[in-house]
C-alpha cells in the first residue's frame, strides 16, 4: 500500500452501535478495555454510551410547584433561598423548621 493511501474507516448501523453498548454495560469492563477488545476508538465508543443514555434517560419537564404554607406581606424578601443541584430551587419568605423544608424538598423530588 502506498504511504499516501488511507484504509476507509467502518461505519456502524445504529443496529450495531446499540449492540456494542448493550455488549459493554453487561461486560463489566471499563469503556477503553471494551474499546480496545472490541478494536473501537474510545471517544467515538465514548459518544455512543452518551447517546444511549441520552435516549434511554427519563424525560423529567421543568415545574413550578407553588407551596402556600403561611400567608407573607407582600413586601417581604426572601428568608432562604435553597438550591439543590440542577434539580430546582426552594425560596422561603419566612423562616421554617428543618423538618419542614426536608419534606418540601422530598415532595418536590419526587414529582420529578
Amino acid at each position: 500500500m502506498k504511504p499516501d493511501q488511507r484504509i476507509p474507516r467502518h461505519r456502524y448501523t445504529a443496529a450495531e452501535r446499540g449492540e456494542f453498548v448493550s455488549l459493554y454495560r453487561k461486560s463489566g469492563l471499563t469503556q477503553s478495555e471494551f474499546a480496545r477488545q472490541h478494536q473501537l476508538k474510545i471517544c467515538t465508543f465514548h459518544q455512543w454510551i452518551h447517546r444511549a443514555n441520552a435516549l434511554n434517560a427519563p424525560a423529567c419537564k421543568p415545574l413550578f410547584h407553588e407551596v402556600l404554607l403561611a400567608p407573607t406581606p407582600p413586601t417581604a424578601v426572601w428568608a432562604a433561598e435553597i438550591v439543590v443541584g440542577n434539580e430546582f430551587t426552594l425560596r422561603l419568605g419566612s423562616p421554617l423548621s428543618p423538618q419542614l423544608i426536608t419534606r418540601v424538598i422530598d415532595r418536590l423530588r419526587r414529582s420529578c
